[in-house]
């Protein structure tokens, strides 16, 4: 298989996380004593980027940090990973980003966090052009609605490539019911839309598959999937649906697993698989992501990755290869 050349646009950012005994948070004059805390590499698009870099993907993300020690320590774990960092600059202006993540009883987990450098990650036309020109596929994260630009270099990024017939991927998470004007200039120029039930719900104001139907009319991608957690995944594309139930995993901590999730199908597709095998793949990553800590428990490989989805579907009898 080839390397398909993919950028992420989107946050680097150090995430802190701590693991609770209790699912019950409220903000009162107490303290919450954690059974567990560490510091992990974070951040949308490092994610995904070393997720799809350990399938195969030749990976690079566009983002900006802090000129702090902790940029210094996300730029070289990416480095580390075989990501590439020519377009990943750094500012003095804000600290890189941070994430403290509370992780409760189950996996399931509260983000609260800053996104410092985050927000000025606005790239001019001339970097625009340099990755359009040189990409199989360009992923965006909704976050970057929230830039001092507003949006402005998300949407210039997406519509360059698109024009270019450069596959191009976005990730809904950021957006909100105020970001219709923004979403608007992106109709048609997404080739692929992510956007997992809480964040639909954000976005449009119901939780649903009908509710992820009319947002798909409304943008306008080739593709538009739906991750449901525990329930699996789902493709919408034109009059047609697929679904493929989730992997039955022990979930500690689901911090990345949207991002895992993405890199997954995004590979595949870049592959040539159909949406069922993309669906496969993105719920395995996933799952495998849920099973440990922090965002980056990924496979080593292609391989393992196959090597899971054949075990555990073996387990419970549901998915093959």
């Amino acid at each position: 298989m080839s390397e398909k050349r993919v950028f992420v646009y989107g946050d680097l950012n150090l995430d802190v996380i701590y693991f609770l005994d209790t699912d019950d948070l409220v903000f009162r004059d107490v303290s919450y004593v954690a059974r567990r805390g560490l510091y992990v590499p974070g951040g949308v698009a490092g994610n995904l980027a070393v997720a799809a870099r350990r399938l195969g993907s030749r990976t690079s993300v566009m983002a900006k940090v802090g000129e702090d020690v902790v940029g210094m320590v996300l730029v070289k774990d990416l480095e580390t990973e075989g990501v590439g960092v020519r377009y990943v600059a750094a500012t003095r202006e804000e600290p890189t980003g941070t994430m403290s993540i509370l992780v409760k009883p189950g996996g399931g987990r509260v983000i609260i966090g800053y996104r410092g450098a985050n927000k000025l990650n606005t790239p001019s036309n001339e970097v625009i052009e340099s990755v359009v020109s040189s990409a199989d596929a360009v992923f965006a994260y909704g976050f970057a609605a929230r830039n001092v630009d507003k949006g402005e270099s998300l949407v210039g990024l997406l519509t360059r490539a698109s024009r270019e017939s450069v596959v191009t991927g976005l990730d809904l998470s950021g957006f909100n019911k105020g970001d219709r004007s923004l979403l608007l200039k992106l109709k048609k120029n997404v080739t692929y839309a992510f956007i997992n039930m809480d964040e639909l719900e954000e976005l449009v104001g119901s939780a649903s598959v009908s509710a992820a139907e009319a947002l798909y009319k409304s943008l306008e991608p080739e593709v538009l999937f739906l991750k449901m957690g525990g329930r699996g995944s789902m493709a919408i594309a034109g009059d047609k649906k697929v679904s493929v139930k989730a992997f039955n995993v022990r979930a500690v901590d689901t911090t990345g697993s949207g991002d895992a999730f993405n890199a997954g199908v995004l590979y595949s597709l870049l592959e040539g698989f159909d949406l069922e095998k993309a669906l496969l793949y993105g719920n395995a990553m996933g799952a495998y992501k849920a099973m440990g800590v922090g965002a980056r428990h990924l496979p080593r490989s292609l391989r393992e990755l196959e090597e899971f989805i054949e075990v555990v579907g073996r387990l419970s009898g549901r998915h093959a290869l």
